[in-house]
């Protein structure tokens, strides 16, 4: 470990508010870039020069939900070193780094997948020949989280940058009930569950945007735990790429000093 950098590749967890700039932000990560989008808002980052996006969605009922599957699919080529002709882009490169836009709404297709295929842990209300599957117990919530990490450890076991993204809420305090809740006036991932997924990520950024150019948090706060091995004091530039370069020369000449000593 004594000659490990504290970075080689880049494991980023982005979490904030809805329209907070996270998809804007994590794709200046180093090109090229591989959105694998589930919230079906890729037009949010068009006319990004080396950036390349895959749509999951499921089908309507009763067609079996197939967004999970096809990401799958996509994780398992990716596994086999796939160049994005391999995806269906006609670009033959390989990419540097892959985007999951956003884990919560890849949980959702997760769910619809387990929902659909156990009838043990779900139950169905019909309206108007549409049938809706709802989680029956916690066995549905524990599927889904299982099969979460299971995803998120193949992600990152691929020899690329990964990012995540992940949305926010007001952190509800112990005592908070559905009448009256309370809060603890710090934010988490939403859903609460997810917050136990940083864990796997050496770096944790918060967004936000109070004006037109979003902010960055590496810093930990009371208000959100964020973490980052990168040396960089603060950001002043949201742009990750280049946080990168200034990490590396950092790094270098802290290397260089102490040859020097």
């Amino acid at each position: 470990m004594e000659k490990q950098t504290g970075f080689e590749t880049l494991r980023l967890a982005l979490v904030g508010k809805e329209k907070s700039g996270k998809s804007r932000l994590a794709v200046t990560a180093p090109k090229p870039v591989l959105v694998m989008d589930f919230d079906g808002r890729k037009e949010s980052i068009a006319g990004i020069p080396g950036v390349y996006a895959i749509t999951y969605r499921d089908e309507a009922w009763p067609k079996q939900p197939s967004g999970y599957s096809d990401f799958l699919d996509d994780l398992s080529k990716l596994e086999k070193e796939a160049s994005l002709a391999d995806l269906g882009f006609s670009s033959t490169e390989h990419p540097a780094t892959v985007i999951a836009d956003s884990v919560t709404s890849l949980s959702r297709l997760i769910m619809n997948y387990e929902l659909y295929t156990n009838t043990d842990i779900r139950r169905s209300i019909k309206v108007g020949g549409y049938e809706t599957f709802f989680p029956k117990n916690f066995d549905a919530w524990n599927a889904e989280m299982s099969t979460m990490e299971a995803i998120l450890l193949r992600l990152l076991g691929l020899p690329l940058h990964v990012i995540i993204t992940l949305h926010e809420t007001a952190e509800e305090a112990p005592d908070s009930t559905l009448d009256k809740p309370r809060y603890t006036g710090r934010v988490t991932p939403f859903p609460a569950r997810h917050g136990r997924l940083l864990r796997y990520f050496n770096e944790v950024w918060r967004v936000e945007r109070n004006g037109k150019i979003p902010t960055v948090q590496t810093v930990p706060d009371y208000y959100f735990t964020a973490a980052t091995n990168l040396l960089i004091d603060k950001v002043d530039k949201p742009d990750i790429t280049d946080l990168i370069r200034l990490h590396t020369e950092a790094y270098n000449k802290g290397r260089t000093n102490a040859s020097k000593s």
